[in-house]
């Protein structure tokens, strides 16, 4: 037995009712969430955004659903939809970083969540972005003080290299100082040398000459003397 058209009505309200309140549900946990929330079409319109999203963007809700995903996000013009579309189709995608212009032109980065949903036939894709300036003035904050550690490591690096070098210049002056000492010493010792070598010989000659003269004059000389001078 088919119901009747009362029962079906009721069936139908009741139906729109539990649907009614489970929107309700969903708009009041979407609208304090601390992301943005868009539902889009094929063609970029937003057919649905959250309180965060228009707080965040400086827009009313009205402008909102007036707009496409493009005039809030630049990286994302209508070729790019299509293919979010088409990937969505396939897997789910991974979130991906993108940017959000406000209504004053400005621009802050965000985090992308989507998800592909179908109503009545349709395909729409459910967008939370997430408002990660925070995230990147502490990885800029992060960024700039590695480049300082790696200017400064470069910069005691730097100065280390040139006490080195200093030092390689001031050892190799030492080294060639001491050779010189050394080869000055070498040329004393044999200067010093020859002078005692001609002094003996001088004196020697000398001895020898007045030996000789003494003999022609009739003296006599010791023979163990005379061999000395033999010798010499």
């Amino acid at each position: 037995k088919k119901p009747s058209f009362k029962a079906r009505l009721e069936s139908d309200i009741a139906a729109r009712g539990r649907a009614e309140a489970d929107l309700r549900r969903f708009k009041f946990i979407s609208d304090h969430s601390n992301d943005g929330h868009d539902l889009i079409d094929k063609e970029g319109h937003l057919l649905y955004v959250n309180h965060r999203a228009c707080e965040r963007l400086g827009y009313t809700e009205e402008e909102l659903l007036q707009m496409k995903l493009s005039d809030i996000d630049p990286m994302c013009p209508e070729p790019r939809i299509q293919e979010l579309f088409e990937m969505l189709e396939k897997a789910r995608v991974p979130p991906f970083e993108s940017i959000r212009r406000r209504k004053d032109g400005t621009i802050f980065p965000v985090e992308v969540s989507m998800t592909g949903v179908n109503f009545d036939g349709k395909d729409y894709i459910f967008v939370a972005a997430r408002n990660i300036s925070d995230r990147k003035r502490v990885e800029e904050a992060l960024r700039m003080a590695h480049e300082e550690l790696e200017s400064r490591v470069e910069e005691r690096t730097l100065a280390l290299h040139r006490v080195l070098d200093a030092l390689q210049v001031e050892m190799e002056k030492r080294r060639e100082l001491t050779a010189k000492i050394a080869r000055l010493q070498d040329e004393e010792r044999r200067r010093l040398a020859r002078e005692l070598h001609d002094t003996t010989v001088q004196n020697l000659v000398a001895m020898k000459l007045g030996l000789a003269l003494a003999q022609e004059r009739g003296g006599s000389l010791d023979p163990k003397l005379q061999e000395i001078l033999a010798e010499s």
